[in-house]
């Protein structure tokens, strides 16, 4: 019998008898009942509906079902326990070096083929003994994404716990997939000496700065309002929130803290099918580079364990602008979780079990140890813009005094590379823009000797996914850096390519060039840059990013060879901007449409002044 009914049945056996505040009485006898003489033991109605409230047996709730209320005094204790917990994150965001990192001496792969790019993923889950970390700005529960989760699942189950955030733009979704997965109670935790815990492992997942950020805009408020009667030393920080500011990182770490098994994934691909050759709809592959990196984790001599890109995923992960997906406000029933862990299983068995060319390629890895051989040894630094959350003024003066500079800024390692560089200058972009400071400089680098090249290599009409970022190149950075090289007696060593030729299946020709997502520089031929900037404004001022820097390697490193096959690949079917090729390609009839929408961004954007913004 349910408590309400308990409680209903006696308090009616109250209201007939007349208990509320006398000793039972005998209803026929009209006396004192025999059960009851003995006055001491004598208690009114609601002493004997405590008293049988407190010998009901509650039984363990689902963590499906609603739980039973706290009293108001375990509601403070228990928020006061969160704010103290959390009390030094509460300026994550703003929590960056001024000066950059010391560079790691640790090891690196790039990965350049999008199916064993996601293959590399699903390793490193499998891989995982005490934590998996990941982000990316778009999370789909596509094929790929239903797998990974599998994988995630099935991780949480063997004690290993799993952080996942997505950005709230990226990936516009109610994500029932990710609040089932925080429903999942997995296996028992293992202590630093590899021994079981009490504590069970489970996925804590967040949107980063949701599209509709009501709450924190509400919190703000209240905090300003307390603000007015406190002391400054006392006063509640304001969270820095802004639409624009966006989540753009794909990062996949596992063991953070681990100097011996510890591992990261990070690079251009979000999580998606088109991203892996995965697509059932016809979608194009995105073509795109990824770099993993080992042994970037070191203890001290005082015990304390290090690792630069766990610090950067906690700045970002506890942004208070961030929302968590538990607090969602649809309902995570029994039979909805187990739903999606359902379709879960089933995007793992069609990728390898009923994929036979992914599966043979998972076994060919698997038996190559490809987590273990083929890395080489260099100083890994790790860059991001983590200062764009909580820049101000990012359109009108985004470098100004008002705003502190990241030692550790993704951008200015870009340029310091670009200054080191003695020989060959490369970079790739799908949304490339420079400045004209940039310009200036890669023209004086190459008038210093006329043996040095510049090969820019960016998005064409029909390799790009948006024709907003197109309409920048085409319409403005592209007239932009013709203009510039004019005569000049550098023209010859600075080439701007779009990817893409006449042959493209998108203009009634046999050739599948898909779309272009990679981002990487690379200087002298052997020194990298691989991240998620795409090197636009946005990314610059914005929108958080992060790259991966890899010096001190060889000439004929395994990395060496690999990113430079893919610049002469690229480059062999890429058209040079402005030439008479790349200006058929335009005129194709069946780029009419794209190239109308180019050429009225591109006036928008310039009348408007939106260069900031794009």
């Amino acid at each position: 019998m349910s408590n309400s009914r308990i409680m209903t049945s006696i308090l009616f056996l109250c209201i007939l008898i007349g208990c509320s505040s006398h000793p039972l009485f005998d209803s026929n006898k009209r006396s004192i009942s025999s059960s009851t003489r003995d006055l001491n033991k004598r208690k009114s109605c609601s002493q004997l509906v405590t008293s049988v409230l407190n010998k009901v047996q509650y039984k363990k709730r689902s963590p499906f079902k609603k739980r039973h209320p706290l009293s108001l005094g375990q509601i403070l204790k228990r928020r006061a326990a969160l704010k103290e917990k959390y009390s030094h994150f509460v300026d994550s965001t703003k929590e960056f070096n001024t000066k950059a990192h010391v560079p790691i001496r640790g090891k690196a792969k790039m990965v350049l083929n999008p199916e064993d790019g996601f293959l590399s993923k699903i390793m490193m889950i499998r891989k995982a003994e005490a934590t998996i970390d990941l982000t990316y700005y778009i999370f789909k529960n596509d094929n790929s994404g239903k797998a990974l989760l599998h994988e995630l699942r099935l991780a949480i189950k063997r004690g290993v716990k799993v952080r996942i955030m997505y950005d709230g733009l990226g990936s516009v979704t109610d994500a029932p997939y990710l609040k089932a997965l925080t429903s999942l109670r997995g296996g028992f935790i293992r202590d630093a000496k590899g021994n079981l815990t009490k504590e069970r492992a489970q996925a804590d997942a967040v949107v980063f700065n949701p599209l509709f950020n009501i709450s924190t805009h509400v919190r703000n408020w209240y905090r300003m309002s307390k603000n007015l009667f406190l002391d400054e030393a006392d006063k509640y920080p304001i969270i820095a929130v802004s639409m624009n500011r966006r989540s753009h990182d794909k990062i996949l770490m596992i063991d953070a803290l681990s100097p011996e098994n510890s591992m990261a994934m990070i690079g251009g691909r979000n999580m998606s099918d088109h991203y892996y050759g995965f697509s059932t709809d016809g979608s194009k592959t995105f073509q795109d580079a990824e770099m993993i990196i080992k042994n970037i984790t070191h203890q001290g001599e005082d015990s304390t364990v290090s690792n630069v890109l766990n610090d950067y995923y906690n700045k970002i992960f506890y942004y208070l602008a961030n929302k968590r997906i538990e607090r969602f406000i649809f309902l995570m029933t029994k039979k909805r979780a187990r739903r999606e862990y359902k379709e879960m299983r089933e995007g793992a068995r069609y990728l390898f079990e009923e994929n036979d060319v992914t599966s043979a390629r998972m076994a060919e890895m698997q038996e190559g140890n490809y987590l273990d051989e083929g890395f080489d040894e260099g100083l890994i630094s790790i860059t991001n813009e983590l200062q764009n959350v909580t820049k101000t003024k990012a359109f009108l003066n985004p470098l100004g005094k008002h705003n502190r500079r990241n030692g550790d800024s993704l951008v200015d390692r870009f340029r310091s590379e670009m200054e080191k560089s003695t020989n060959t200058i490369d970079i790739i972009s799908p949304y490339l823009w420079l400045s004209d400071e940039e310009i200036s400089f890669l023209k004086k680098w190459a008038a210093e000797d006329p043996q040095r090249r510049v090969r820019l290599i960016t998005s064409s009409v029909n390799t790009s996914d948006n024709m907003v970022a197109q309409a920048m190149v085409d319409g403005i950075f592209g007239p932009k850096l013709a203009e510039e090289l004019k005569d000049s007696p550098v023209a010859d060593q600075i080439k701007l390519y779009s990817y893409g030729r006449m042959d493209d299946e998108d203009l009634d020709g046999s050739t599948a060039y898909g779309t272009l997502h990679a981002k990487f520089t690379v200087t002298d031929g052997h020194t990298p840059l691989v991240g998620t900037s795409n090197l636009d404004p946005r990314s610059r001022n914005l929108n958080t990013e992060i790259a991966v820097a890899v010096d001190d390697i060889a000439p004929d490193s395994g990395i060496a060879s690999e990113i430079n096959s893919s610049l002469d690949h690229y480059v062999e079917n890429a058209t040079e901007w402005g030439s008479p090729e790349w200006q058929a390609i335009r005129d194709h009839k069946n780029n009419r449409i794209k190239v109308g929408l180019i050429k009225f961004y591109s006036k928008v954007i310039d009348f408007f002044g939106l260069i900031p913004a794009i």
